[in-house]
């Protein structure tokens, strides 16, 4: 009697549960859809992605935004509208050389444009060369604020903000350069 009521129980147990667990498995089948592999990985979108941008724009954005957000009430009025519209300006000039290099990313292929010229490449390469000095020093800004917010203190978190805002404008300024020689040399 006893072995009979555990074997009904085991049964309806195990019948319950089978539609739970098919369900589940054809929404976790239905949510990639007809998508390949590249696509469900965020690759292989193409040019329409992030607004245009290369491959890595978009997410920097999103991630500077997405740090403004968590210092949101931390930071005055003023900074955080500077500090978005450099970011902003920024993106904007990403999205112009990437649009000047043809839909194509990266320094090498600015060097490989039709009608560039030795000036031009060395004048390019003389850019490249002030970013990757000032890199570290944009990571150690970077890491002032990401530490300024999350230690939610309202005076390091501005300050922070005013020296992550200068040195968004300092990339700006190499950006424009940058565009400037791309335009003067390529059309």
């Amino acid at each position: 009697m006893m072995k009979r009521k555990m074997i009904i129980s085991g049964l309806i147990v195990s019948i319950l549960s089978v539609p739970v667990l098919v369900s589940a498995q054809s929404v976790n089948s239905n949510t990639n859809g007809n998508k390949t592999f590249g696509q469900s990985q965020g690759r292989g979108l193409g040019k329409g992605r992030n607004g245009g941008q290369g491959k890595g724009q978009g997410r920097r954005v999103e991630r500077l935004n997405s740090y403004i957000e968590e210092a949101q009430g931390l930071l005055t009025e003023e900074n955080k509208n500077n500090l978005k519209a450099a970011i902003d300006k920024e993106a904007k000039l990403r999205e112009d050389i990437f649009n000047i290099n043809g839909g194509q990313r990266g320094n090498s292929n600015c060097e490989n444009l039709p009608n560039i010229t030795d000036e031009a490449k060395k004048e390019l390469q003389a850019l490249r060369d002030e970013t990757r000095s000032l890199r570290e020093n944009n990571q150690n800004i970077m890491q002032e604020f990401r530490n300024a917010v999350n230690n939610k203190d309202k005076e390091a978190t501005n300050t922070a903000s005013q020296k992550l805002t200068q040195q968004i404008n300092t990339r700006i300024s190499l950006l424009q350069k940058k565009v400037d020689i791309l335009n003067k040399y390529v059309k």
